[in-house]
């Protein structure tokens, strides 16, 4: 039973606020108990309504209307994972991959959702210690291990050994290595080369970036169960999670060991929503990149 409701959007995207201000308001003559994010209720003038999302527990429904961006915001604030997510599509630039209802569907979609006719669908996170030692934040995209020196002509390659399950796979010197869930499958990844993968496979991949021999630079397909254990050579490197850089540097000899999360995602979806094949076929192949 859906009784409570959080929504958040990016502050700077009046589109996207304007209709976050109109739905809190429909969800509330509904009967909800609703909240907004609290950077959102600031702009919106709702002190009221606002709370922080890494303080949401008991809660039955996130809405965030943004696009991926705005949901790996989401996802990263929440501290209760059990959270179910619904994404209304504000997608700027029209390549939203999580993204489920169109604004102008959002009302239908909320009144399917209170009779209880929709799915939840589990997104794998993905995640890592340091030395095996110090716990990182979790990532819904990726795992990024990059050189730490500002980029530019001078900037040195990376050279990394990447071990799954204890045997070696690589020792190379490369630009960065990503580490993906299928859900980061369409996002970093797939800009580097990597292959599309269905959520519904229990998958990582690991992909090597501009290294320098040819074999590195087809990527690895592994269940989620696998171990990985990067150690790094040389130089100092950084480590980025969804976007959000790990505020500690990593020095050569340091082990980054990567594994599956205990914590997924819950996206809310619904039935004759267009599948995952059909979304990435639009998304790539018909929609204008860049568009506003």
């Amino acid at each position: 039973m859906i009784k409570s409701v959080a929504l958040t959007a990016p502050p700077n995207y009046e589109d996207a606020m304007k209709f976050t201000k109109d739905f809190a308001r429909f969800l509330q003559r509904l009967g909800l108990t609703v909240f907004l994010e609290r950077n959102v209720a600031e702009r919106l003038n709702l002190q009221t309504l606002a709370i922080d999302l890494s303080e949401l527990d008991d809660l039955d429904l996130l809405i965030v209307a943004g696009g991926d961006g705005s949901i790996l915001y989401a996802c990263n604030q929440l501290t209760n994972s059990s959270i179910p997510i619904l994404a209304i599509d504000f997608s700027r630039k029209k390549v939203g991959f999580m993204t489920e209802i169109k604004p102008e569907n959002a009302k239908d979609a909320i009144e399917q959702i209170l009779t209880g006719n929709y799915t939840i669908e589990l997104r794998d996170k993905i995640t890592a210690k340091l030395n095996n030692k110090l716990y990182l934040p979790d990532a819904l995209n990726e795992i990024v291990i990059t050189s730490s020196k500002p980029l530019g002509v001078a900037t040195p390659m990376l050279h990394l050994k990447v071990q799954i399950d204890n045997t070696i796979v690589a020792d190379t010197y490369l630009d960065a290595l990503i580490a993906s869930t299928t859900t980061g499958s369409t996002a970093h990844s797939l800009s580097a080369g990597g292959p599309i993968i269905t959520p519904s496979l229990n998958a990582f991949i690991i992909k090597c970036v501009n290294p320098l021999e040819l074999p590195y630079r087809v990527p690895f397909v592994i269940p989620t169960s696998s171990k990985i254990n990067v150690t790094i050579y040389e130089p100092t490197a950084q480590i980025v999670m969804d976007g959000r850089s790990f505020d500690k540097e990593i020095r050569p000899g340091d082990v980054l060991n990567i594994f599956k999360s205990e914590n997924a995602v819950k996206f809310i979806r619904l039935e004759g929503i267009t599948d995952f094949y059909e979304r990435v076929f639009k998304k790539l192949t018909v929609s204008k990149i860049g568009e506003e």
